[in-house]
């Protein structure tokens, strides 16, 4: 659809939200197209699935949020707007046309079925609406009622004065409008082939139509016939046999070749167009006049509920195609139509009291499911009262033995509570002999420490005095030494001096002065070692005592230490007592407490119950 000098084709065709414009492109598509009839084209159902590919994704979703309808449409939204509405009318027996009309190339046959491999995410309005009429037509049928589908397919083909029919789904020479008083204009001699499933009448169709899609100017239609058979009792004489009456419509999908060569299909739009616009009554559109228009002549006496889809293009290419296709949509927008059944009153009668014996008869069953489960509830509420009256008397003779064993218990609590109190003054009283004893213990500790401390004083000074006379022994005796020598020298002088005396005699005067002086410093030496012996003596009397009071001061040591153990030891037995009488207080009051709930579930327990302790 491009011309060979340009990458891309232009858009002719520009969408506000509410109207469609074909910009001139002679006019470097910058004003409308005067020569358009329907230019500019405003309609409540203008559907725009067109994306520019020249537009960029910013630009795309600027327009997006310019105005909603704007927002490209896909196949599900066309079907919802255009085919859902009318399926209430369909179930209810109305026949409906649905017609896709447009030049070449505008997306006819893609709109209709979808593409060319009818793949599920793509598909058109024939295949989803055929999906959903075996759906809501088997939803809606009762037991007594059986559905019957048929669908045929025929092409037009020829020029406008030697068209003729083929029928797509069998070859046949013989086919002929005919008006009969059942199903209305048919083609008689036409194929109809019998489907049980939308999946069948799918394949048919896809099968019939695959050739003719590749022909551009071709127009053929795909109708469904519907046959609704009910059985329905004899109101008359309800001994004599039922009567078995059916109701027939039609649901045809028609795609139209180009209308500019369609002289005769403008014409009858014309017509039907002057005669609901009130411009003259009484004109007749020329349906004999051409196949399309004969076989589907309902379409203009307003038989029928008739939904067109024009397709037009937004190239340039298509403008004048598209300015035409526009001109018949808005004149097909003022065509009126009143639909009305293919069937006699008696049926639609029988129908009628059929649906409300059918409403009845569901009246009557939800009444009796109601009554069965008011009935349902009364046995039950019986049931749990039995229930509950039995349970009632088990749970008061419970209730009895628990109270007697209750009172026992709270009677054996009291008594044990009355042996704790008293144990617990008994301990309290020891508690508090304990502490005295403590606090005696703890003052004599005390007085035994500034004791130990004390004697711990005296005996440093003591080892400091020991360790001085030790030093004063040891120095005595280094000096007693040292005496020792002197005296042993002395005492081999005076051995000397006695041999002298006897070798000599009477010795003179100084000889004897020096004898007398050594005997003198011999005493003397003699006379001052029994003083250094008496004290050392002394001193080893000292450090015995002091080791005697180092032994006593050890002895009250281990009697404080014993002390202390007795303390602990009682105090320990002390604790034991008050743990042991806080868990017989927490034993009481819980008693007490269980004693109190129970009391109170009694009390609370409605008339004729009773709660099970």
């Amino acid at each position: 659809t491009k011309p060979p000098e340009q990458v891309m084709p232009r858009p002719a065709i520009e969408f506000n939200g509410a109207a469609l414009t074909i910009v001139d492109p002679a006019k470097q598509f910058k004003v409308p197209l005067k020569n358009a009839k329907a230019n500019p084209y405003e309609s409540e159902n203008i559907i725009w699935s067109f994306i520019d590919p020249l537009e960029t994704e910013i630009e795309r979703k600027a327009m997006e949020a310019a105005s909603s309808r704007n927002i490209p449409q896909m196949q599900a939204d066309v079907y919802r707007k255009v085919v859902e509405p009318l399926f209430p009318s369909i179930l209810e027996g109305y026949s409906a046309a649905f017609i896709v009309l447009g030049a070449a190339d505008t997306g006819k046959a893609t709109t209709m079925f979808g593409d060319e491999t009818w793949a599920a995410t793509n598909l058109g309005l024939f295949p989803r609406f055929i999906e959903d009429l075996f759906i809501k037509f088997n939803e809606k049928v009762r037991g007594e009622t059986t559905l019957k589908f048929e669908a045929s397919c025929v092409e037009v083909i020829g020029t406008a004065r030697e068209e003729k029919f083929v029928d797509l789904l069998k070859k046949s020479a013989d086919l002929k409008v005919v008006d009969t008083e059942t199903e209305g204009v048919i083609l008689e001699g036409s194929a109809r082939v019998t489907c049980e499933s939308a999946n069948d009448i799918i394949e048919q169709v896809k099968k019939a139509v695959k050739p003719v899609r590749a022909r551009k100017n071709s127009s053929y239609a795909i109708t469904i016939h519907i046959t609704d058979t009910t059985t329905y009792k004899n109101l008359e004489n309800p001994n004599a046999a039922p009567k078995i009456l059916s109701r027939r419509s039609a649901v045809s999908f028609s795609i139209l070749r180009a209308l500019h060569s369609n002289a005769t299909f403008a014409r009858c739009v014309d017509n039907a167009v002057e005669r609901d616009t009130g411009v003259n009554t009484r004109s007749k559109p020329p349906t004999r006049d051409s196949c399309w228009t004969r076989l589907f002549a309902d379409v203009f006496l307003q038989k029928l509920n008739v939904t067109t889809i024009s397709c037009v293009s937004p190239y340039y290419e298509h403008v004048k195609e598209s300015a035409v296709t526009l001109e018949y949509a808005k004149k097909l927008g003022d065509i009126r139509t009143f639909p009305c059944l293919r069937t006699d009153q008696t049926e639609v009668e029988y129908r009628r009291l059929a649906d409300e014996i059918h409403n009845l008869d569901e009246s009557v069953n939800q009444a009796n499911q109601t009554i069965q489960i008011i009935q349902d509830e009364i046995d039950r509420c019986h049931r749990e009262y039995e229930d509950a009256a039995s349970y009632n008397e088990e749970a008061f003779g419970d209730c009895q033995r628990s109270k007697i064993a209750l009172k026992a218990y709270t009677q054996f609590q009291t008594r044990e509570t009355t042996k704790n109190k008293a144990k617990a003054a008994i301990y309290k009283k020891e508690a508090a002999v304990l502490e005295d004893a403590t606090t005696g213990l703890k003052a004599e500790t005390k007085a035994t420490l500034e004791a130990t401390d004390a004697v711990r004083q005296e005996r440093q000074k003591a080892d400091d005095r020991i360790a001085k006379i030790d030093a004063d022994i040891n120095k005595q005796k280094a000096t007693n030494s040292v005496f020792d020598t002197e005296l042993s020298i002395f005492t081999k002088e005076e051995d000397k001096v006695k041999k002298m005396e006897e070798f000599i005699g009477n010795a003179s005067v100084g000889r004897d002065e020096a004898r007398v002086e050594l005997v003198q410093k011999t005493v003397a030496l003699k006379g001052e070692a029994p003083a250094l012996k008496a004290e050392a003596s002394k001193a080893e009397a000292a450090l015995a005592e002091q080791k005697k009071k180092e032994d006593g001061v050890a002895q009250i040591a281990a009697a404080q230490r014993a002390k202390k153990q007795a303390v602990a030891t009682k105090q320990a037995e002390l604790d034991r007592l008050k743990a042991e009488i806080a868990k017989t207080k927490k034993e009481i009051e819980s008693l007490e407490a269980d004693h109190s709930a129970k009391q109170h579930k009694i009390t609370t327990a409605p008339k004729g119950c009773c709660i099970v302790m």
